[in-house]
């Protein structure tokens, strides 16, 4: 099976290339700005075809700009854009073209034309529409009407999409796409990276990723330091809308590479993930590796991390609707489980782990494309 893999930046869809690659399992193709040397370093040695230059610059130049995220992200767009229409001028022969949502619209169409190939739009994210509404509740900030139609062109263009979770899955159905479309594979972490340590745990609560309204910080910030008196908790990551708590019991730390953030997790007892919108949180994943019990809203890939582990003990989902006081009561839930408890990190998961590795999650995607190309050929 000869598969594309289209993506501009390094995703998940990088590990689905390398486990692909590395077991034989399929002829793959990497199509990215990154360079193969960075590739390289993650694992992946198969074929690259890099468009480092233009849109890896671009992209550089984009990102040192003196100007807020949301501008950025809109001018990133256009990247995009330019770099699906050279990737369909580069497209070789294949039997299926797996695209990254919104950077794969051109790509699929020719894939379809020229080589009769199997099209999957893999979304990182709910859907386009859902994005809009949820962002539009906290922010003002303009979203470009062609960056939303380019997104729903991909939709379009794709024989299927392929979500990690039941949330995002709802939000195609939402949104006018028929669930026989939908597919679905929970995404997966670097278990031999991510591993439990029983160590001195110098903060109660952790949460990983960016600093902003969209990952409801401004609720959780005073859902730890005014409704849960004495906890500490720790940030890692970049800040966007949401301005850092000056407490005491608030440490945070800017963003390190995926290498490091191990030791971090290591330090917490509890994740906290209490994000509006998502497609599957992947440091849920990285935590859970870690050992550590989960908080999360159930728009963020909790659910399935639960089903992936089979264990019902360590997740705690916030109850709807969203707020400081349900995100206070799930974190001060799992607090309590966790200081009651004799079970140490490298206990908890053990017999589940296996199910969150990248290898896991490869063999799943690898197990639908089949019986897809199959129910084709009959």
């Amino acid at each position: 099976m000869k598969i594309s893999i289209v993506t501009l930046g390094r995703s998940h869809l990088l590990n689905l290339a390398r486990v692909l690659d590395t077991e034989g399992l399929a002829d793959v193709t990497f199509y990215t700005m990154m360079p193969a040397a960075r590739c390289r370093k993650f694992g992946y040695h198969g074929k690259v075809k890099s468009l480092l230059f233009p849109c890896g610059l671009l992209s550089v130049m984009i990102d040192r700009l003196p100007i807020n995220p949301f501008k950025k992200s809109n001018l990133r767009f256009y990247v995009r854009k330019l770099f699906d229409a050279l990737c369909a001028m580069r497209l070789s022969k294949c039997d299926v073209v797996i695209g990254l949502n919104g950077q794969a619209v051109k790509t699929s169409l020719l894939a379809k034309k020229r080589f009769k190939a199997i099209t999957i739009c893999d979304q990182g994210s709910s859907h386009v529409l859902t994005q809009t509404k949820v962002r539009r509740s906290y922010s003002d900030a303009k979203i470009p009407e062609d960056m939303t139609a380019f997104m729903l062109k991909h939709y379009e263009a794709a024989d299927y999409l392929m979500a990690a979770t039941k949330y995002v899955i709802d939000s195609d159905i939402q949104n006018g796409i028929s669930k026989d479309k939908i597919l679905i594979n929970p995404y997966g972490v670097d278990i031999t990276r991510f591993e439990p340590l029983d160590v001195k745990k110098e903060y109660d609560v952790i949460m990983v990723g960016s600093w902003w309204k969209h990952k409801g910080c401004d609720m959780l910030t005073d859902a730890c330091l005014n409704h849960l008196k004495g906890v500490k908790m720790l940030h890692v990551g970049n800040v966007v809308d949401c301005e850092l708590p000056k407490n005491d019991n608030f440490h945070h730390v800017d963003f390190v590479n995926e290498f490091d953030l191990p030791q971090y997790y290591r330090k917490a007892k509890v994740s906290v993930m209490p994000s509006l919108d998502e497609g599957f949180g992947l440091v849920l994943l990285q935590a859970a590796s870690c050992g550590l019990p989960s908080v999360y809203s159930n728009r963020t890939g909790g659910p399935e991390l639960q089903s992936l582990l089979k264990d019902d003990d360590w997740s705690f989902e916030i109850k709807e609707p969203l707020s400081t006081k349900s995100i206070a009561e799930a974190i001060s839930q799992a607090l309590k489980k966790v200081n009651e408890s004799e079970v140490k990190d490298t206990e908890r998961f053990e017999n589940t782990r296996n199910n969150l590795s990248w290898e896991s999650y490869g063999h799943r995607y690898l197990k639908i494309l089949e019986g897809l190309i199959k129910s084709e050929n009959q």
